[in-house]
């Protein structure tokens, strides 16, 4: 059982008989104890509550750490201020400018909520002496007793420091090799725990700042109601070394435990997640808008960051970068995800709409973002660059997806209709956004670019498909303005839509999916640019609003390709396929506008203003029907080779404007009532039917090389 957890259980009796100092009567005064010694002991009194604050260096006439930390539990409270540990220690204790003091068993708990501040930086500066590569005192608790099977009360406390009060400070230490955390600060007691600030400080490390003397748990463990406490902090000199512990770097947990900063700091080789943030923990914030607020979070054996369970609610990852070196430009993914959000956590933000806000997510050895679990609702994925590096124009991929939403996230958002809230999403080894789940539903993926660099001109290409779904009830893009998605410069096909039961009910709306983004130039996804297939149904690409409109132009195959006997009742309506954004220049997808092979019952067009689609300047055909389950078809409403006016008769190559074939039958191209009627002009023929088998086909009511206006 994690010892972290137990300890809410059984810590708060052991503090009030033990670590609570005793009340005095003398009068207050601020004090600087200045610790003079490598040995780890206490000569003045018969034990910590007894240490008497006024002389607490006892009969050798040396002050040991533990002593000046009883020492200063043991000063009453008082309003002039903090007291103050300090060190000088003798240069001939230490080595290479190096003092460790040897722990030996659990250290004092620190309990006075004035607070005390531990400066290490206090030996150099009283000794001369310095470590260039990091501080100059280490506590070290390798002689600190392994924890008990089952643990005793006092392996609770057999952390580097144990802080159960406010307003301290922990400064310029080493802190290494201790059986549980490296840091703990826990509210066991329901005091009120904040305002601690640990900083400089290298934890799990040896005096390089580098070498792993990692602490058997969490390098710093937040917990049980501690508020507002910092970890490093927004100067460069304030940024902690937290590495190579056994659990996690940072680890914020429980209901109250809120607040927390985590700023500015180097997290990497820890055995569990960078930052983990679970069991209810709320409104911390890892990271912020600034550079100097940055954390380095990389190389991490599971996740960047975790944010895991019911009620971990409105925390922020925000600036980091997740995955790489202090340059973003060498690869040192986490052996995870860069970010993942689990378990029922809601209303989570990953980057943010200021500029800077943005995390850099790449290199990661699995994927960038994954939210994921029933219950994890409402989170927000805004402003990142995952993929690239820092600029947006190199891969720097993850080697799974860009974002994963999986096993019944819902009502999360990738995006938004705000410049400011695009994520760049591209260059990783498989889809960029892939959405996977019967229950997987109601997400939106919006505003983002898909496949490109950030300046939208240049492809950066995702390995496999811009975005997958394979999942019901979703939104990619959106009918307000800014909403649409650039999706380009894929391997595969800018959009899949998959899946016999669960990739239903989706609509694509608003995107451009193989143009550059200003819908002048090809940027080609590498094969279809919407691909519906295996099943999926009911899905409605377009709309019958200009806002829906999506342009799918420029792809190397096919733009949008219905597949599969199970693939039915799908929409297409209200695009422009095969020209640019103004519907009067072809933009040519390279094969067909629209395949529909061996799927049924989808339309393609409609019956009301604006559900029809321009489908011209396409390499081939405006629409193939082919294959003999292509059935009950309707093509209707649509411009088939002229432009967005359907007068002007477009410049480009198509062949057909329908060709229906192989065996494709009782489709229905146009129909009686004027609604129903496309303008099929200007194409080398208008429609044509062919091969045995191709039977109970209608042509209906259509103007076949006339114009909108029925004029030749």
């Amino acid at each position: 059982m994690n010892p972290n957890t137990i300890l809410r259980l059984l810590v708060t009796l052991f503090l009030l008989i033990v670590t609570v100092p005793p009340q005095r009567t003398v009068e207050a005064a601020v004090y600087t104890f200045v610790v003079n010694t490598v040995e780890d002991e206490i000569d003045s009194a018969a034990s910590c509550e007894e240490v008497d604050f006024t002389d607490p260096d006892g009969l050798d006439g040396e002050l040991s750490l533990r002593e000046a930390i009883c020492a200063a539990n043991n000063h009453p409270n008082d309003p002039a201020g903090k007291d103050r540990i300090e060190f000088s220690i003798e240069n001939s204790l230490c080595g290479s400018g190096v003092c460790t003091i040897l722990i030996e068993y659990p250290m004092p708990v620190l309990t006075d909520n004035d607070g005390v501040i531990i400066d290490g930086t206090t030996q150099s500066e009283n000794q001369g002496t310095n470590n260039p590569d990091g501080p100059e005192i280490i506590i070290d608790g390798s002689d600190v007793p392994a924890i008990s099977d089952p643990p005793t009360i006092m392996d609770y406390f057999k952390n580097g420091m144990n802080i159960a009060s406010s307003n301290n400070e922990i400064i310029s230490l080493v802190i290494n090799n201790f059986p549980l955390n490296g840091i703990a600060i826990a509210d066991v007691d329901d005091v009120g725990v904040s305002n601690n600030w640990i900083k400089s400080c290298c934890i799990g490390t040896g005096s390089d700042c580098a070498d792993a003397e990692g602490n058997g748990y969490d390098g710093i463990y937040i917990g049980d109601g501690a508020t507002g406490n910092w970890i490093g902090g927004p100067s460069p000199a304030d940024q902690n070394v937290i590495a190579h512990n056994g659990w996690d770097g940072v680890a914020i947990h429980g209901s109250g435990t809120n607040s927390n900063h985590v700023v500015g700091n180097l997290i990497f080789e820890n055995q569990y997640h960078g930052v983990y943030i679970y069991g209810g923990a709320q409104y911390n914030v890892v990271g912020g808008s600034f550079p100097q607020e940055r954390n380095l979070i990389y190389n991490n054996t599971k996740d960047g960051v975790r944010i895991h369970g019911e009620l971990t609610d409105d925390n922020v990852i925000s600036g980091n970068y997740i995955g790489t070196n202090e340059a973003g430009s060498v690869e040192l993914g986490n052996h995870d995800h860069g970010v993942q959000v689990t378990a029922g956590a809601q209303s989570n933000l990953i980057g943010g709409g200021v500029a800077g806000a943005g995390n850099l997510i790449s290199a990661n050895l699995d994927s960038g973002v994954v939210i994921s679990g029933t219950g994890t609702i409402s989170n927000t994925v805004v402003n990142n660059l995952i993929g690239t590096d820092p600029t947006g124009s190199l891969p720097l991929g993850n080697q799974g997806y860009g974002v994963y939403l999986l096993d019944g996230a819902q009502f999360n958002l990738i995006g938004g209709h705000q410049a400011h809230d695009r994520n760049v999403i591209s260059g990783n080894l498989e889809d960029g956004v892939a959405l996977i789940g019967r229950e997987t539903m109601t997400n939106t993926v919006s505003g983002n670019y898909i496949g490109t660099t950030s300046n939208g001109d240049t492809a950066l290409p995702n390995q496999e498909y811009g975005v997958y779904v394979m999942a019901p009830q979703n939104t990619i893009g959106g009918v307000q303005s800014g909403a649409g998605n650039l999706i380009s410069g894929n391997t595969l096909s800018g959009i899949m839509l998959y899946a016999f039961d669960t990739g239903t009910g989706n609509v694509v709306a608003g995107n451009r999916i193989g143009t550059d983004k200003d819908g002048e130039s090809a940027l080609p996804n590498g094969e279809h640019g919407v691909t519906i297939g295996f099943g999926a149904s009911e899905n409605l690409v377009g709309g019958d609003t200009p806002g829906a409109r999506n342009l799918i132009s420029g792809n190397t195959d096919s733009g949008v390709y219905l597949i599969g006997g199970e693939t039915i009742s799908n929409t297409v309506s209200g695009n422009y396929i095969g020209t640019d954004i103004s519907g009067a220049a072809a933009l040519s997808n390279g094969s067909h506008g629209i395949v529909i092979d061996n799927a049924m019952l989808n339309t393609i067009g409609g019956d009301i203003t604006n559900q029809g689609n321009l489908i011209s300047g396409n390499g081939i055909d405006g629409v193939l029907l082919t294959g003999n389950e292509t059935i009950s078809n309707t093509v209707a409403g649509n411009f088939i080779g002229t432009d967005a006016s359907g007068v002007t008769y477009l410049d480009h190559i198509q062949y057909y404007g329908v060709l229906i074939e192989e065996g494709a039958s009782q489709n229905i191209i146009g129909g009686i009532p004027e609604e129903h009627r496309n303008v099929i002009s200007a194409n080398s023929a208008g429609v044509v039917i062919s091969d045995t088998g191709t039977i109970e086909n209608s042509v209906l009511g259509n103007y076949i090389g006339l114009d909108a206006s029925g004029q030749t």
